[in-house]
């Protein structure tokens, strides 16, 4: 998804509009009944603005192709969670994003009956 950078660069803020989806696609998730893994907490807020992942090209980082990120945090000790904003669905979706990644085979990786 291609995201114009404004020329000093700050992303757009997430209107009220935008921040209400978020909330409402993180309460469907049971977002707010999930406490913080790290501190216990179950008080979460959504940063106010986009967070936007650059990515790479074979010259270095290609800033006319980012993914945009909403990032959601632990009020009390800031542990923090990003969400893909297109999977969320509250800017367009990240269709030609998205590779599939299969399953892991029974018994590979860690903690599987090969390991060591």
């Amino acid at each position: 998804m291609d995201v114009k950078l404004k020329e000093q660069g700050a992303p757009p803020p997430i209107s009220e509009s935008q921040a209400d989806q978020i909330k409402q696609w993180f309460a469907d998730k049971g977002g707010g009944d999930n406490p913080c893994s790290v501190c216990g907490t179950t008080v979460w807020s959504i940063g106010a603005h986009w967070v936007l992942a650059p990515t790479l090209s074979p010259r270095g980082i290609a800033l006319n192709q980012v993914y945009p990120f909403v990032m959601i945090f632990c009020t009390r000790c800031g542990n923090t969670h990003f969400f893909h904003a297109g999977m969320i669905g509250v800017l367009p979706g990240p269709e030609k994003d998205l590779r599939p990644v299969p399953p892991a085979e029974p018994g590979s990786g860690p903690g599987g009956s090969d390991a060591d």
